[in-house]
């Protein structure tokens, strides 16, 4: 639970410091308070009559402009629901901006119910109720006024209905995210902090994996220690995953994934270019492709090919260049992460040993540095922030609606 307030915070700052501070940003806080003077401006054009009483259009006033409040914030969260829902944060860092729009109109709300308290006075009472025949009929006219206050600040609940919109999320369409991470011997090495470059890799996978939201699909492929392939022919032309290095598995929600991530042990050579090969037959003969909109490749290593004969000119068909390959995945949703800088540094030219990643070039696919712990992570946040689903912006807003709600049952007009 701590560490979820601690991350809840961690939130915070990012959403301040993600903003881009442009007319976008500030549209949706001049808006909040456009809507709750233009719905205020109609209701009164309608419902106050010329010829009321003063006292009496103050008391509509006041009622309309906090019910105009009221649906203004169901609005902003219906906004953010579906925001969250339909991944349009990824793009668009609004997080900021809708939360200072609900905390300004929810602020404007207490006033302004904290005004209409005080005009509960004895005098001005008398002249919206007109003068009671006996002293009981003007508590009784009191009384009656005080539980419409009450029954008014009812209207505080309709923000909350605004969380309906995350239903649809059913709706939205369903990713395989297939994830190659390399668990071999050169994974051993030490990287940042004493921890070992597989060790950073795994730990940072598992804490973005626990943001991805429901409806995405894992399969994940690691290197088993059984004899493999050692040309690329070879490799192609075999048609069961099996018999290829590798151990894939299939996970349909994001903890079981986390779970089998934490769980991979490490050791012995790096078959790379034969496990995604394996992963993709993996999913070619066991996953029905057709259930899933979209299906993305992550590979996650160092590019130290070493379990298997490196040709450059046999390389060529690899990839992008098989039919295979490109019936699964789609050369815009393949992203490799280099946890070794070779791309950084384009130590991989002409390099027998990094024909991965010569690949990968050649295919335009996108190459990610994560030679630093802080370049890893922001590497997969990129790929896999489009599929996130942010707590952390629903436990904001309740906040602030909550500590709004405090204010609200506590303002209360006073016998007087």
């Amino acid at each position: 639970m701590s560490n979820f307030f601690i991350q809840m915070f961690q939130s915070f700052k990012a959403y301040l410091y993600g903003s881009h501070w442009d007319f976008e940003f500030f549209i949706y806080i001049t808006g909040a308070f456009l809507v709750v003077f233009l719905i205020s401006l109609f209701v009164l054009s309608v419902f106050i009559r010329r010829r009321e009483a003063l006292r009496l259009r103050v008391f509509k006033i006041f009622r309309i402009a906090f019910i105009a409040c009221c649906v203004t914030l169901f609005a902003i969260v219906a906004i953010i629901s579906t925001f969250l829902v339909t991944g349009v944060y990824y793009t668009h860092p609004l997080q900021f901006s809708h939360l200072l729009a609900f905390g300004l109109i929810c602020i404007l709300l207490s006033v302004l119910l904290a005004i209409f308290a005080g005009q509960f006075r004895g005098d001005q009472i008398k002249s919206l109720t007109g003068m009671p025949a006996t002293r009981g009929d003007e508590n009784d006219k009191r009384v009656k006024l005080s539980k419409g206050f009450t029954r008014m600040k009812l209207w505080y609940l309709l923000p909350m209905l605004g969380f309906l919109f995350l239903l649809l999320i059913y709706f939205q369409p369903k990713n395989l995210i297939s994830i190659v991470l390399d668990n071999s011997d050169t994974m051993l090495e030490t990287a940042n902090k004493g921890e070992s470059k597989y060790e950073t890799a795994r730990d940072a996978l598992a804490g973005t994996i626990g943001h991805i939201s429901m409806f995405n699909h894992f399969v994940v492929t690691t290197i088993d220690r059984k004899g493999g392939k050692h040309d690329y022919a070879t490799i192609m032309g075999t048609t069961d995953f099996s018999k290829l290095r590798g151990i894939s598995q299939y996970f349909d929600n994001a903890s079981s994934a986390l779970n089998y991530i934490n769980s991979i042990p490490i050791g012995g050579d790096s078959p790379i270019t034969e496990i995604i090969y394996s992963n993709l037959l993996f999913i070619q003969k066991t996953i029905p492709i057709e259930n899933y909109t979209n299906i993305y490749l992550l590979i996650i290593t160092d590019c130290r090919e070493n379990g298997c004969l490196l040709d450059l000119q046999a390389s060529k068909n690899y990839l992008c260049k098989d039919a295979k390959f490109n019936n699964i995945f789609s050369g815009d949703q393949v992203t490799l992460i280099d946890l070794e800088g070779n791309f950084a540094n384009r130590t991989y030219m002409n390099n027998p040993d990094l024909v991965l990643m010569q690949r990968c070039i050649d295919c335009g696919f996108s190459i990610e540095d994560g030679s630093s712990e802080d370049s890893y992570e922001d590497a997969l946040k990129g790929v896999l922030q489009k599929f996130f689903f942010d707590w952390h912006l629903i436990a904001w807003v309740l906040f602030f609606y909550l500590l709004n709600g405090v204010f609200v049952i506590l303002i209360h007009p006073k016998n007087r």
